[in-house]
């Protein structure tokens, strides 16, 4: 007998219709239908689909914007006041921080400097002064033998040396010509007049061969007064800072503030009311005989 095609052989495995059933429930048919409805894409949605992976992700591309020459020209105005109003902002809260110390140790230090040349300054001042003074006490020494001569008539073929000896015998001062060592009219001739509209002649000056034959003339300068040459005025060779001192002295003398004032040997001497004579260097000791007076002044203008 032959074989059915569905009997099988004593060493076949019966298959039951339970597990027929569950095989037909994982057949790969269904595998396939779950693969496709996960690969599925909706169709009606614009909105992306994530995968279960998070780098699959599928993103619309950005669209790109156009700004005009205008707007640039805008916003690069807007950032750059920007810009300025912080940077202005930063820099004056940093100098208000800092400039105040600044200042005041710039201050301490201009301060010190100058305190410093001030003190430099007076120490040289007092040195020039001092060299100054010294200066001219050589510069009136030199002078010690000159003497000066004014109110002399002036003509134009005049000798001056002989112009000296008449004026010393009519004083009675006895010079001889080997006396003078040299003897000349000062400055260039001019077209002033005094007040009686004469012509103002120039001063003579004369240098004496000795201190002693100076002496011998200038002691009897008190004697031109009663004789031909009352105009005339022998005075002593100053310098410039002693005959400024003596003008100024005359000058208090005219105002009452002293008595008199002449020079000797060089020095400027006042004489006061109270018959005391001063030795005058400067302008400071002029000025206190001044004061002396105005203070006088007001204390009697204030007296009942």
């Amino acid at each position: 007998m032959g074989r059915s095609k569905n009997s099988a052989g004593p060493n076949t495995p019966k298959v039951s219709m339970a597990s027929s059933s569950k095989r037909m429930l994982t057949s790969p048919d269904d595998a396939i239908d779950l693969k496709k409805n996960r690969m599925k894409s909706p169709t009606t949605s614009d909105t992306p689909v994530m995968n279960s992976e998070p780098d699959t992700c599928t993103l619309i591309p950005t669209q790109q914007v156009c700004l005009s020459e205008k707007d640039l020209k805008f916003i690069s105005s807007q950032l750059s006041t920007s810009f300025q109003e912080q940077l202005q902002t930063m820099v004056q809260s940093v100098v208000s921080a800092i400039v105040p110390d600044l200042v005041a140790k710039l201050n301490d230090q201009l301060l010190e400097k100058i305190n410093s040349l001030e003190g430099e300054n007076e120490d040289l001042r007092c040195r020039i002064s001092a060299l100054e003074l010294e200066q001219d006490r050589a510069n009136q020494y030199s002078r010690r033998n000159n003497l000066r001569i004014t109110g002399v008539p002036e003509s134009g073929d005049e000798n001056t040396d002989d112009i000296i000896l008449d004026i010393a015998q009519s004083i009675g001062a006895n010079l001889s010509i080997n006396e003078i060592d040299r003897s000349h009219r000062i400055g260039k001739a001019s077209d002033k007049v005094d007040w009686r509209g004469r012509p103002i002649p120039r001063e003579i000056i004369v240098k004496l061969t000795s201190y002693r034959s100076r002496q011998k003339l200038y002691s009897k300068r008190h004697q031109l007064k009663s004789g031909s040459y009352s105009n005339c005025f022998i005075n002593e060779d100053l310098t410039l800072r002693r005959s400024s001192l003596l003008y100024k002295a005359r000058q208090l003398k005219r105002c009452g503030d002293i008595v008199d004032s002449w020079s000797s040997d060089g020095n400027i001497l006042v004489k006061t009311s109270n018959n005391k004579v001063h030795v005058i260097s400067s302008e400071t000791n002029l000025n206190k005989f001044q004061r002396q007076r105005l203070f006088a002044e007001v204390v009697q203008s204030g007296s009942p």
